[in-house]
């Protein structure tokens, strides 16, 4: 066999093994970003314990991505683990501790845990933040309609609609 066809025959079996390791590879090293798009392709086909539990195999992987946490969150909330849920979100508000959106989201799954006193707290601090945002006073209404405080509750659907009580 001639230099030349040696070499041929060697750089083949090169192109043949960067083929076969280069996806390998790239499935090994970004192992936590496939299984981050399983879990939504789970949840967004309602399968919430499948998505649960690629979610957090992909964060146990060490993806450091709030919004696998929050997806995680709302994976719990669909099944109704509240308290798994509120896990989730408390990982984000650790790097995040003034995100209001975040704020509101605790306070709904405190209001799913049945403990309504504290999402009307957490709601009352958003709303100190940002007094006329609608969402936080359409939450703070309907906490407030539950606790039997409805003229609270009708005076908010008014502020919210611009109008006089």
């Amino acid at each position: 066999m001639s230099a030349k066809s040696r070499q041929y025959l060697l750089f083949a079996g090169m192109l043949c093994f960067l083929l076969a390791a280069v996806p390998w590879a790239y499935t090994r090293i970004h192992q936590d970003e496939v299984l981050s798009h399983h879990a939504r392709q789970a949840f967004m086909a309602n399968d919430y314990q499948k998505a649960a539990k690629l979610y957090r195999m992909a964060l146990e992987k060490g993806i450091d991505d709030p919004a696998a946490w929050h997806r995680l969150g709302d994976t719990y909330l669909a099944l109704e683990k509240f308290d798994k849920a509120l896990d989730a979100f408390l990982q984000i508000k650790q790097k995040s501790p003034d995100n209001l959106s975040l704020q509101m989201k605790l306070a709904q799954v405190h209001l799913l845990n049945n403990n309504p006193d504290h999402a009307l707290a957490i709601i009352e601090r958003v709303l100190d933040q940002k007094p006329d945002w609608d969402i936080a006073l359409v939450w703070q209404a309907r906490i407030l309609s539950r606790r039997g405080r409805f003229q609270e509750a009708i005076d908010i659907y008014y502020r919210i609609l611009g109008e006089k009580s």
